[in-house]
């Protein structure tokens, strides 16, 4: 079973604005979680320096007997090259931590993390990157329906103390320029996998190619309800905010496979009608092998975690203030924007 953290009105109003992912060469790549960049003595790794750790990475992949986790496999890169921080888990990274600052832009090296996973960059252009996944340690790219479910990641850089060079970082630069334009992949000998087509909008990739599991809708179902997809301005007019969630009932026939949802839903909000009971919600769940691999048709009305129900709930009602439109809506609205916060 899994527990949506719970977040603070004040983190919820302080919800940082979108931008664009932009390559090295300023293309637009994406969008992406935008937060100030913090200012601090010292220097940023280089994208010379950045392209030294893809080395490492490659070089440490060619030696690995066992699969590490993602948080462990970044600290283990890095290191090779001399830039050493205490461990933090992937959770901690996307938070931020002392030896990383938080940048809108990615270069090769950089890492790439989302609540509960972490990954170097490869190439921005491209939007690959390389990570220690459930297949092995694999290069993907960032922008494939699976990733992009996940919610936007944060890019962070690795910050030197000093203007000093690392001397394993310098020796591994190398002495051709040209050299340098070419990124390397640390998964180059893995086979090139197409880039997936867009999904149906009611649905939700469960899995590429492997037979879906209770756990992996699960997660993939926290990533959708997680809400940083959801803009403000489409709050829809019915949905159900929960507590806790949980798969079962799993059965899978062929190219169809059935299961359901159950929750735990502290607020529900249909129209005008807002129940502030505790109540626990079954919903059946349909599932389809498809060429892009097993979709979820997405359950209705919509489901939203409490932490994204206050965020939402709480960009919404200053989205309202500040248009000082429909009094009535802002009163329904806070008044389970303070139930959640208070309960």
């Amino acid at each position: 079973m899994i527990f949506p953290a719970k977040i603070g009105l004040a983190l919820s109003l302080s919800c940082p604005p979108l931008c664009a992912l932009a390559a090295q060469d300023r293309t637009n790549t994406g969008a992406i979680a935008k937060s100030p960049v913090i200012q601090a003595d010292g220097r940023l790794l280089s994208v010379e320096e950045g392209i030294a750790v893809l080395k490492a990475a490659r070089e440490h992949r060619r030696q690995a007997r066992s699969k590490p986790d993602c948080s462990h496999l970044v600290q283990q890169v890095y290191a090779m090259v001399g830039l050493e921080y205490p461990f933090a888990s992937s959770r901690e990274l996307y938070q931020g931590v002392e030896s990383f600052e938080q940048v809108a832009k990615p270069q090769p090296g950089d890492l790439i993390v989302w609540r509960g996973h972490v990954g170097l960059v490869i190439s921005p252009v491209q939007r690959t990157f390389y990570s220690s996944v459930s297949s092995g340690l694999k290069t993907e790219s960032y922008y494939s329906p699976y990733w992009r479910q996940r919610g936007r990641p944060r890019f962070y850089r690795y910050r030197f103390e000093g203007n000093e060079n690392f001397p394993i970082v310098a020796a591994n630069l190398g002495t051709d320029p040209v050299a340098l334009l070419a990124i390397p992949d640390p998964a180059e000998d893995e086979p090139t996998v197409p880039p997936a087509t867009s999904l149906p909008e009611d649905t939700v990739l469960i899995s590429e190619g492997r037979e879906p599991t209770q756990q992996a809708i699960e997660q993939a179902l926290i990533a959708y309800t997680d809400g940083s997809t959801m803009e403000t301005a489409t709050l829809p007019g019915s949905f159900i905010i929960f507590d806790q969630l949980r798969v079962d009932r799993l059965k899978v026939k062929g190219k169809q496979a059935t299961a359901r949802l159950e929750l735990h839903a502290p607020a529900a909000v249909a129209g005008e009608s807002v129940d502030l009971r505790d109540k626990r919600i079954k919903v059946p769940l349909e599932l389809k092998r498809t060429p892009q691999g097993w979709l979820l048709r997405k359950p209705q009305p919509v489901y939203l975690s409490r932490r994204a129900g206050i965020r939402v709930l709480a960009e919404h009602l200053a989205e309202l203030a500040r248009s000082d439109s429909d009094p009535q809506q802002q009163a329904r609205l806070a008044g389970v924007l303070n139930d959640l916060l208070n309960r």
